[in-house]
């Protein structure tokens, strides 16, 4: 129904949007009863993406309840093309009858939704995890849809039906690496997390059980294993990648150009060869990548976080507590876990003790004065 309205349109002979809402209208099965009834008693009118939704809100919880029929209703497009003026219903005293817009009295919505019994369905256990709000599911969210359209990522019908993750990355190009340590990180304006394969790469990480995906350009979705954090180290200040997400089967290292610049307060500016990574408050430039077969890229060396723990000598620990005697040294050493030698502490000599322990010994003054020994 959506598809001919368009076509209407595109000959310069639109359809209204009163014309089409009462076509779905009297097109609906005896399973949508409940909300046509619900429609007829309301006294303001109804436009087409508000049915639309409630439409879809009553299909969705038809199908959780397991009892929907082979839909009579054409389901439509999202993406439709506004009306230049919005046209409403009339009130109920002024509504349609079945001889003049073939519909079965007058009808109308408001902006909550409605059950079979007229009260509010709102579903607070659905969300939507791209756009986070509560009330739809995130395979139903309009925003997403859009989304995916404006950066021309296409799904299958297997995919679609499932659960669409909020992490989207648009690259898929492969680049190949001599080791995993020194794989490139591809630059991408179109992903909107950070997102490795290599646990290495990250200075702190955590497990992730969460059900979101990695969701690629190509359609491909890549269970999350990891989520952590890492830097990287430059002349004027680090680089932080935050809530960077670690995925086994992926095949490259990517950077959101989006959350570097956010997170950092940089700007990224791209050349032929290569691009430069600027601080905004400065203007110095922090990091310099290069156009890899088509792909702006750099490598960083992913060492291997080692921790050193050192242990504090005895004249450390004798200075920090305050200069104490050998008695209460060793008593607060052995107290908290802290092993020394007994002999070392008992042989052990602060010379500030001891010029602080001293004394001078008060002598007469003498005005006695030898020109020669003895």
């Amino acid at each position: 129904m959506r598809s001919i309205a368009d076509d209407l349109a595109l000959i310069r002979n639109p359809i209204s949007d009163e014309d089409l809402v009462v076509h779905i209208i009297t097109q609906l099965g005896d399973e949508y009863n409940p909300i046509v009834a619900a429609l007829k008693v309301r006294e303001s009118s109804i436009d087409f993406s508000e049915l639309f939704d409630k439409l879809t809100d009553f299909e969705r919880t038809l199908k959780d309840k397991g009892s929907i029929s082979p839909p009579t209703l054409v389901t439509t497009n999202v993406a439709q093309k506004q009306p230049t003026q919005t046209q409403h219903f009339n009130r109920s005293t002024q509504g349609y009858n079945a001889n003049s817009r073939r519909s079965r009295g007058s009808y109308g919505g408001n902006n909550s939704r409605q059950n079979q019994n007229g009260h509010r369905s709102y579903r607070q256990d659905l969300f939507c995890r791209f756009c986070e709000i509560a009330g739809h599911d995130t395979p139903d969210c309009r925003k997403l849809a859009r989304f995916l359209k404006e950066n021309n990522i296409h799904i299958t019908s297997s995919q679609s039906s499932q659960k669409l993750p909020s992490p989207v990355a648009n690259a898929t190009t492969s680049i190949n690496s001599p080791a995993m340590s020194q794989q490139p990180w591809l630059f991408d304006s179109g992903a909107s997390h950070h997102a490795t394969s290599n646990l290495s790469a990250l200075q702190t990480y955590s497990d992730y059980g969460g059900p979101d995906e990695i969701f690629l350009g190509n359609g491909k979705g890549l269970s999350i294993s990891h989520t952590g954090h890492t830097q990287i180290h430059t002349p004027y200040k680090p680089i932080t990648l935050s809530n960077v997400l670690c995925a086994p089967d992926l095949q490259n290292n990517l950077i959101s150009i989006a959350k570097l610049c956010k997170t950092n307060q940089v700007s990224v500016e791209f050349f032929s060869s290569h691009f430069l990574v600027k601080d905004l408050r400065a203007g110095a430039p922090l990091m310099r990548g290069e156009n890899n077969n088509d792909v702006y890229c750099a490598t960083f060396p992913c060492q291997p976080q080692v921790n050193i723990t050192t242990k504090a000598s005895l004249s450390s620990w004798h200075h920090k507590l305050g200069h104490p005697s050998h008695k209460v040294l060793s008593l607060v050493l052995k107290h908290n876990g802290l092993v020394f030698p007994s002999m070392s502490i008992s042989d052990f000599h602060c010379t500030s003790c001891s010029i602080s322990k001293s004394k001078k010994l008060p002598f007469s003054q003498n005005s006695l004065v030898s020109h020669k020994p003895l």
